[in-house]
């Protein structure tokens, strides 16, 4: 898993559409191939 870590106060919504995009990057580069 990908842990993100942020102040409460800091935390934006906006931000999981991004996250998602990255993660699923990573994922490729590391080889995981979804199902």
């Amino acid at each position: 898993g990908l842990s993100i870590s942020a102040p409460a106060d800091r935390l934006d919504e906006h931000w999981l559409p991004k996250l998602q995009a990255t993660a699923n990057e990573i994922s490729a580069a590391l080889g995981y191939k979804a199902k």
